[in-house]
């Protein structure tokens, strides 16, 4: 999967490329949650190079991220996200930068899981 990009230092247009990336990000971490045990829906998109992001759809991509955030935990690093009239790169570098964050966490959690099976509680 393409990596996320949430270091942009000045305005950039975002593309389809951007808004694809941020979509496949957000499935992948709700498959993932789901994969886990969690209860969780989120609704994405494919871009095409003809598609218009009206606010509606940046809202939405919006929601996904917060409501991957609210179904997983509280996490230390998390950059809030604005709802806002329009869509600047502090907005998208904090959209790619949560998404990041949430996989870090949740592959930690995961990672633990190793050590708290039977082999590691004395039950053998």
């Amino acid at each position: 999967m393409e990596q996320l990009i949430f270091n942009r230092e000045h305005p950039v247009p975002l593309n389809t490329e951007d808004l694809n990336r941020i979509e496949t990000w957000t499935d992948f971490l709700c498959n993932y949650l789901l994969s886990l045990g969690y209860v969780v829906h989120v609704q994405t998109n494919t871009w095409e190079m003809k598609s218009i992001p009206w606010k509606s759809e940046i809202d939405r991509i919006r929601r996904n991220i917060v409501t991957l955030y609210n179904t997983f935990h509280t996490l230390p690093d998390w950059r809030d996200i604005t709802f806002t009239q329009s869509l600047d790169f502090d907005q998208v570098n904090a959209m790619e930068w949560d998404l990041q964050t949430i996989y870090t966490w949740l592959s930690k959690m995961a990672a633990a899981f190793l050590y708290s099976g039977e082999l590691y509680s004395g039950e053998l």
